[in-house]
């Protein structure tokens, strides 16, 4: 079974008003659909459904939110490494 998170989310982050997908038939991308808000216009459909029809399902996505995550646990690292003069690469 696809995991069809990925893409939703991506949408999403793009700033399209979307409720859900519906997968029709797993390996024919013709039977997904994409349900929007109501309030989605015409240019946000059209986008989004480029991204539908380009996304690679086994490409591995970071979202914002984990690259912010990542960026933040880096720092705190760096900032452990100078408090204690040791270096906890290893650790990671």
């Amino acid at each position: 079974m696809i995991d069809i998170l990925p893409i939703f989310k991506l949408i999403q982050n793009a700033g399209i008003l979307v409720e859900s997908l519906v997968v029709g038939k797993e390996e024919d991308r013709s039977t997904w659909r994409i349900v929007f808000a109501k309030d989605a216009t015409k240019e946000q459909r059209t986008q989004a459904q480029k991204m539908l029809d380009t996304w690679d399902s086994t490409e591995k996505v970071v979202t914002k939110t984990q690259e912010d995550r990542i960026s933040e646990l880096e720092s705190r690292v760096l900032k452990l490494e100078e408090i204690t003069g040791t270096t906890n690469k290893e650790a990671i």
